[in-house]
């Protein structure tokens, strides 16, 4: 059986190679977007990290995980 979390840990931004991802916030949910301005990982969820190695920790509800940026 998978744990609660294991759907928040698959999730992927779709991204491209040396693109960098900025948080974005629209109301209390937050999201991210690329240079160019556009949504990469739609505003979703209650609290976001900054992108570091590759992975984003996001917060939805009281679950926590990890976006995974493929590179």
């Amino acid at each position: 059986m998978n744990p609660p979390h294991a759907a928040l840990c698959t999730l992927t931004a779709q991204t491209h190679r040396n693109h960098r991802l900025f948080p974005i916030r629209e109301g209390r949910k937050f999201g991210f977007i690329n240079r160019t301005g556009s949504v990469v990982v739609p505003p979703q969820y209650d609290a976001v990290g900054e992108p570091n190695e590759g992975r984003i920790n996001i917060t939805l509800g009281s679950l926590s995980g990890k976006v995974v940026i493929p590179r």
